[in-house]
């Protein structure tokens, strides 16, 4: 397997630190290449207004844009080295924060995010780069453990196209983790449970195949999934969650499942997602 690399959105965020911490670490493990990706937004001089105050007032912002921006990079160095990541660079780009990290992310293998607040402009920019990606994303939660390095993760199987990504994506991880477990989740009473055991079954035959062995089980939801997903890692004490994420249309608006939605806004523990 050659060099994995990641990409860390940088910003002025105070849990900016939490995230390439992490970065840092997954890499530091599996001798991967971190990116630090910071933005500084774009200034327009064209047109009548270009002597304007408007403009003025523009470009000190994204004089001080840069500033936080050469901070952000500045920390992120600091946290690479004090995590002993052998590889990494940074730099800081003009445009949306979205666009430029998702542009970014075509030659990454994993993309790093922080969990979004409960500010609309953060988490539309969450759903943004988790719709959008083409490569996987990780989300990490706000209150992020500082010590935890994908050793025990968890595998939260729907037998969709996005999990069968988010699993493949995040192989790497799971052949270093120490624990793996793999869990689907249906009602009571549903039909097919023999069908549902069986395919579980094949998922973790073939992980056994690529050397990750798996504690597999279907459990039995009395709650929404979401919420089944979180507590199942709270009780196995999962440092990773490995899930697919996925959009339906409405309207012109792509937006994300009630499954990710619940998981997105109440992880404690950063979650791995594919589209």
């Amino acid at each position: 397997m050659g060099c994995l690399s990641l990409l860390v959105h940088l910003d002025h965020d105070p849990h900016c630190d939490a995230r390439v911490a992490l970065a840092a670490r997954l890499a530091a493990r599996l001798d991967a290449h971190v990116v630090g990706l910071a933005t500084v937004g774009t200034l327009e001089l064209d047109g009548p207004f270009a002597a304007s105050r408007a403009v003025h007032d523009a470009a000190t912002a994204r004089d001080a844009a840069a500033i936080r921006a050469a901070h952000s990079i500045d920390r992120f160095q600091t946290l690479c080295r004090s995590q002993h990541v052998a590889s990494f660079d940074a730099e800081a780009v003009e445009g949306d924060s979205a666009q430029a990290l998702l542009h970014h992310a075509h030659t990454a293998d994993l993309t790093v995010i922080s969990q979004a607040r409960h500010l609309r402009d953060e988490r539309h920019f969450v759903e943004r780069v988790l719709m959008h990606n083409a490569r996987p994303t990780l989300v990490v939660p706000r209150d992020c453990p500082p010590e935890g390095s994908a050793r025990r993760i968890l595998i939260a199987w729907d037998d969709s196209a996005g999990c069968a990504r988010a699993v493949a994506d995040a192989m790497p991880w799971l052949q270093a983790a120490d624990e793996v477990a793999l869990r689907i989740w249906r009602r009571s009473g549903e039909p097919g449970e023999a069908a549902i055991r069986h395919r579980l079954e094949g998922v973790a035959a073939w992980l056994a195949r690529r050397g990750v062995k798996t504690q597999a089980r279907v459990a039995e939801a009395t709650h929404a999934i979401g919420a089944e997903i979180l507590a199942a890692a709270a009780r196995l004490h999962s440092e990773l969650v490995v899930m697919g994420t996925y959009g339906h249309s409405r309207w012109t608006e792509r937006i994300v499942g009630g499954a990710t939605r619940t998981a997105l806004s109440h992880a404690k523990v950063p979650l791995l997602m594919s589209h």
